[in-house]
């Protein structure tokens, strides 16, 4: 559902706009911050659990582009310019380093991790991302669009062929 959409029906157009913008945030920092501290293994997620830092998420969109202003300092829009290519490398070196390790990542290894994350994302942003979306393709759309459905044949198909031998 639509977090953004329900925190402005309850906040912006209710009697439970009162709330002031600022204490918005701060309850909001405080799921957010606090869900990432008290989620471990023995926590089942996504669980009922996961809506505390999606509600945070939506209470920060509540309280209003003013106070959101700190969301546009340079270091913040250069970590949301990277954010497809950091979600796309984290979790696979997150899922599996472990099991390279045979063992759960101490806490220096998740920051060495998340820092080696960080950095194949600037890089995979930079020279694939970047370039990417200034590309003029060449080919075809429908050239395109047919290669897509091709390959999408040949794994089902290969799928098909694998499955009946088992």
């Amino acid at each position: 559902f639509d977090l953004d959409s329900i925190s402005s029906l309850l906040f912006k157009n209710s009697s439970l706009s009162f709330f002031k913008p600022s204490t918005l945030v701060a309850a909001a920092a405080f799921m957010i911050v606090g869900s990432v501290a008290l989620m471990n293994g023995r926590v089942g997620f996504p669980a009922p659990c996961a809506m505390i830092p999606c509600t945070g998420t939506a209470l920060i969109l509540a309280a209003g582009p003013h106070e959101l202003r700190w969301l546009t300092t340079p270091p913040l829009v250069f970590i949301g310019r990277i954010s497809y290519s950091l979600y796309l490398w984290h979790w696979p070196i997150l899922a599996f380093l472990p099991l390279y390790l045979a063992r759960p990542l101490r806490p220096l290894e998740t920051a060495a991790a998340l820092g080696g994350a960080f950095v194949l994302s600037v890089a995979s942003w930079r020279f694939v991302e970047v370039p990417f979306r200034r590309l003029r393709p060449r080919i075809p759309v429908k050239s395109i669009l047919a290669g897509a459905a091709a390959t999408a044949l040949l794994f089902f198909a290969s799928g098909a062929v694998l499955r009946s031998a088992d």
